[in-house]
């Protein structure tokens, strides 16, 4: 996230290229599998950059939202409040793509311990 913290700049930013920029430097995917040790440390470590993300996608879409309303009360014209509401969109999106990515591991992991503690209630061991 070394990359995302100049607020000012991604706010000044065109949307599309914003889109851009963040699909080059959001590093959020699922992991291959949890049936290993090293499967589970993957998937610990995405949902808790999962988390990151959303707080940040947050707290960037609502500055984005001020923003805009800080200008418009400025006097801006309708091209830059329509620049404006296009980054905070993107924010949101991608707010809502880490959401999904943290709500999809959780499942993983969840799914995983249920499988594990029904196979132990049959007296199977893992």
């Amino acid at each position: 996230m070394d990359n995302l913290t100049r607020l000012d700049n991604l706010l000044d930013m065109d949307p599309l290229l914003l889109m851009e920029h963040l699909r080059k430097e959001v590093d959020l995917r699922f992991p291959d599998g949890i049936d290993t040790e090293t499967g589970k440390m993957e998937a610990v470590q995405m949902l808790n950059k999962a988390a990151a993300y959303v707080c940040y996608f947050k707290e960037m879409e609502t500055l984005a939202r001020i923003t805009k309303r800080d200008r418009k009360r400025q006097g801006c014209g309708k091209e830059e409040f329509d620049r404006i509401l296009g980054v905070e969109e993107v924010m949101e999106a991608y707010k809502r793509i880490a959401e999904m990515h943290y709500d999809a591991i959780t499942r993983m992991l969840y799914t995983k311990k249920l499988m594990l503690e029904e196979t132990r209630m049959l007296g199977k061991t893992v």
